[in-house]
């Protein structure tokens, strides 16, 4: 997913969206964006799903491989993977 000496993962198609927070999760790359969205990452192609108004601002994966993100406007989200996506 790096590109040698270059240091960049990847860039989300058409926007630019901040990253705040990451963790792998199950072989998945998963970010957590300024815009509120959670991206999950093939190669260098992020999908984003929008679940906080705010920053996401952490990312957890619990002993049971429950994925969490905690957004700036307080709110805590439980996902799950399907279909290659991330749902909450």
């Amino acid at each position: 997913m790096w590109t040698e000496g270059k240091g960049v993962l990847g860039k989300i198609p058409g926007k630019w969206d901040p990253m705040f927070s990451a963790v792998c999760w199950g072989g998945k790359f998963i970010t957590g964006g300024g815009s509120g969205s959670v991206y999950l990452w093939a190669g260098n192609q992020g999908t984003a799903t929008k679940g906080h108004t705010g920053v996401v601002h952490c990312l957890a994966v619990d002993l049971k491989g429950n994925l969490f993100s905690g957004g700036s406007e307080g709110s805590i989200i439980k996902w799950k993977i399907s279909g290659g996506k991330l749902v909450a």
